[in-house]
């Protein structure tokens, strides 16, 4: 019998040949750890106080967090029960039973007690090791809880920056609307007095059209990013109703290039680390199945017969399993753990190429998006002179109604798109922000 557990003792020092590898997470070089933009409290960020309370709304009842944050607790109670199965187990055992040989007319009772103790030794660290995998499984349950509140966030604050800007440009197409609505009057006036032309009135209306269906299309718009809104906020309770600010307030300060505290900051990151921590304790654990396990039992029983208990017998032991005939599968299995492990890196440096591109492309459109900007302020000054100009010129009979619909209509275009630039700017700085996972939820 010796002989056979020292052979089975060899043959798993055999296979520990067969190791776990190595990784290593490369950091990524164009990081600039000079340039400071750590996590920052969302209400500080959005000062609009209908969009935060909106948030906080959305913080306590939105069905994506409710279930990361369900998640989260089964995670912590995998940790606990992997904690448990490090312990003694304690067991009582109490039996009863009637017997009865052919040739004997009375039956015998024999009762027996007992309580028994096992307890696994942890030499190889799988049982560590298992309870160290639950314990990265629920840390990661904290980042999905993390990254679901930072999606809700971002979601809830575009989509409300969106109807902001709708009703900014609404606004815009309606008092435009209201002055051709206006000047169709009087054109009909004329053209029926026969004062001018039909081709001008027809233009004048043809105007009047097209601004009306402009003005239908944000309409509907702003209608689709409103419903959007609610149900992100509200759920199913779509009959809420929200009150909006006349302008977007939203706190910004860009870093000039990519911060190195976006690998401590987004949640997809940490929880690429995890997952490469996790396989690589999985490989650990399939490498301790090549060894053999301990386990410690001990015991006190005491039967009886009629109820007549004798003294009660204590026992302690130790049993030892080495698998043998299944080494090939144990091989296979931390082949896969590897391979595992290797995967996880990969994808680690795939989601920090991610992030990294995702904080870059933010940061452009960001800058883009300013430097149109503010150019737009001379733009719109120049167009509302311009304006100012035709239309006294116009109101003199110096120039056409065409050239006059045009200043008209180069300055409703230009000031809408001033207010879809400024939405742009913003939209991109929120962007990084949730690029570089600087929104955070506890003020600390």
């Amino acid at each position: 019998m010796y002989k056979k557990i020292a052979l089975s003792l060899a043959a798993a020092v055999f296979f520990t040949a067969c190791s776990v590898n190595d990784y290593n997470l490369k950091s990524p070089s164009n990081l600039t750890e000079n340039v400071s933009h750590s996590s920052i409290y969302y209400k500080d960020i959005f000062e609009d106080k209908n969009l935060t309370y909106l948030l906080d709304v959305a913080l306590l009842n939105n069905e994506d967090l409710l279930i990361a944050a369900k998640n989260l607790q089964i995670a912590n109670s995998y940790l606990k029960q992997a904690k448990i199965d490090r312990q003694p187990s304690i067991n009582a055992k109490a039996g009863a039973s009637v017997s009865k040989t052919f040739d004997s007319s009375k039956a015998q009772n024999s009762e027996n007690l007992g309580l028994s103790l096992s307890y696994q030794l942890d030499l190889f660290s799988k049982l560590s090791n298992a309870q160290e995998v639950k314990n990265l499984q629920a840390q990661k349950s904290t980042f999905d809880l993390l990254s679901a509140k930072q999606l809700v966030t971002y979601n809830i604050a575009k989509t409300y920056f969106n109807i902001i800007n709708s009703n900014k440009n609404i606004k815009i197409l309606e008092n435009y609307a209201k002055s051709y609505e206006v000047t169709l009057k009087l054109r009909e006036e004329e053209y029926n007095v026969g004062s001018i032309t039909k081709s001008v009135f027809l233009q004048t209306k043809d105007q009047y059209s097209k601004i009306q269906t402009q003005l239908k299309d944000l309409i509907m718009q702003r209608d689709l990013y409103v419903n959007a809104l609610k149900i992100l906020v509200f759920g199913l309770n779509t009959s809420m109703q929200i009150n909006y600010s006349d302008d977007i307030y939203f706190t910004y300060d860009l870093p000039s290039s990519i911060p190195s505290e976006i690998m401590t900051n987004r949640p997809d990151i940490a929880k690429a680390i995890l997952d490469v921590k996790i396989a690589h304790k999985n490989a650990q654990i399939a490498k301790a199945s090549f060894f053999p396990s301990f386990n410690i039992a001990a015991g006190i029983t005491s039967g009886a017969s009629d109820f007549d208990f004798a003294t009660p017998a204590a026992s302690l032991g130790i049993d030892i399993l080495q698998p043998l005939f299944n080494l090939s599968k144990n091989k296979q299995e931390l082949n896969v753990a590897n391979l595992t492990q290797d995967i996880s890196v990969l994808t680690y440096e795939k989601v920090v190429k991610t992030a990294l591109n995702e904080v870059n492309d933010a940061i452009i459109k960001y800058n883009n998006a300013t430097t149109k900007l503010a150019d737009y302020d001379e733009i719109i000054e120049n167009e509302k002179e311009i304006y100012s100009l035709n239309k006294t010129e116009f109101d003199e009979g110096g120039i056409s109604f065409l050239e006059f619909l045009d200043s008209e209509r180069n300055l409703q275009n230009s000031l809408m798109e001033q207010n879809n630039l400024f939405l742009a700017k913003v939209l991109a700085a929120l962007d990084a922000y949730n690029a570089i996972g600087a929104i955070k939820f506890d003020n600390e």
